[in-house]
């Protein structure tokens, strides 16, 4: 089993929280309408993925 360093999950974190940033950054640029629309997208993508259909 693998183990991460304490600088390699430091950098980990700086990697999580400028992602999350930019998100944020991004998605402000988004009117409410816009915004909704895109949650209700993704929740349906995650409800498909969550429970693929049987092939």
């Amino acid at each position: 089993m693998a183990q991460l360093t304490l600088p390699r999950l430091a950098l980990i974190d700086r990697a999580v929280e400028a992602h999350v940033a930019n998100e944020h950054r991004i998605l402000s640029a988004l009117k409410a309408a816009d915004l909704a629309a895109l949650d209700h997208k993704l929740a349906l993508l995650l409800a498909a993925l969550e429970s693929p259909e049987e092939q």
